[in-house]
């Protein structure tokens, strides 16, 4: 399942990746919109089921971890591309996301759709990346290093506001 998974998300992105190439500057920007709206949806649905099925928890299921937010607000990074939001995305999501593809932690395996959500959010945004510098010739910076790193310390101090808010960690 796991290397079916990669595969097959990594083979849409390559189709996408190829697409864009191949697209206007309007289809291209298009497409990273549509890519950026299925992995928001994606959250979206996965906390409406989680609650539809009474299991949503303030303190566990808040979409406050990296990949999670940034693909609820990835809709913003596709309107506003800025050189100083892709390299937050660039330097947060290529290692988080691969750290969490190499190791991931599955409770479920396929067709459940908090695999399906795994999957979709941590290739989708690591495909949305590579979009980005294949596709529209974004690239990180040094710079972004320190803008990534102060982005973490000001994410950090918001977090810790809301653990200790909701008592949760």
């Amino acid at each position: 399942e796991y290397f079916v998974a990669l595969l097959s998300l990594s083979l849409i992105g390559k189709m996408l990746i190829w697409r864009g190439m191949q697209s206007s500057k309007r289809n291209q920007a298009r497409i990273l919109r549509t890519m950026s709206y299925i992995l928001s949806c994606t959250i979206i649905l996965w906390a409406i089921i989680e609650i539809w099925l009474g299991r949503f928890n303030l303190e566990n299921d808040l979409p406050l971890i990296f990949c999670n937010l940034f693909a609820l607000i990835l809709p913003v990074f596709a309107f506003y591309r800025t050189q100083r939001s892709f390299n937050i995305l660039y330097y947060i999501v290529l290692s988080g996301a691969i750290q969490a593809i190499i190791t991931p932690w599955l409770k479920l395996n396929f067709p459940h759709y908090e695999f399906l959500k795994f999957w979709t959010v941590h290739v989708g945004l690591i495909i949305f990346v590579i979009y980005q510098m294949v596709v529209l010739k974004m690239l990180p910076t040094r710079s972004g290093i320190w803008q990534t790193f102060v982005f973490i310390q000001i994410y950090i101090v918001i977090i810790v506001g809301i653990n200790w808010v909701l008592d949760a960690n």
